[in-house]
């Protein structure tokens, strides 16, 4: 990071006059952890299971720039393989300071040619609390591998950072209420 300090007014300060030109600079805090996620990267993918992985995506980068419907930055990345054939729930949730996020869902990274499989944003799962948080409902085969990435949604001013759990589930074939993507909707 960069400071720049310089007095409030142009005007009226010492200048080589009697007060001099001795400034004094006092910074305070604590020093913390700066580095980005280990899953900054799509290629540092951390594999993920079934059930809730927990992650923040503080001090993230974004790794493509490539803008899908889930408008993403700060993202961070995992990789899912299924262990049953059928539709699986892969959702963000939880977290001590939600925050909006985004989700895509790929064949392989980006850079490898991967194909985007499912983007979402803003999903409004009741399970999550959050209108904010992203749900996507995957129809899988037994073995395939997805990339999953992550993000806070790139047009809010800074980008607000936080944390919660990318959480999986297989739900099998059962109809999916709510999700327009999913099929037919249950009445």
């Amino acid at each position: 990071y960069y400071l720049a300090v310089a007095p409030y007014d142009f005007w009226i300060f010492p200048c080589g006059y009697d007060g001099g030109n001795n400034y004094t600079l006092t910074v305070t805090g604590e020093p913390c952890d700066a580095s980005p996620p280990p899953n900054d990267r799509c290629i540092d993918a951390v594999p993920v299971s079934i059930g809730s992985t927990p992650f923040d995506n503080y001090f993230a980068s974004a790794d493509i720039d490539s803008e899908t419907c889930a408008l993403i930055g700060r993202d961070v990345w995992f990789t899912y393989t299924a262990q049953k054939s059928g539709d699986h729930k892969i959702a963000v949730c939880g977290g001590a300071a939600p925050f909006n996020s985004g989700m895509d869902i790929w064949t392989a990274c980006p850079a490898d040619s991967g194909q985007l499989l499912a983007c979402n944003r803003d999903a409004n799962d009741p399970n999550c609390g959050n209108s904010s948080y992203s749900t996507i409902i995957l129809p899988m085969t037994a073995g395939e591998t997805v990339f999953i990435r992550v993000g806070s949604e790139w047009f809010l001013a800074v980008l607000p950072p936080g944390d919660a759990a990318l959480v999986v589930a297989f739900i099998g074939n059962e109809p999916v209420c709510g999700d327009p993507d999913a099929g037919d909707s249950c009445t």
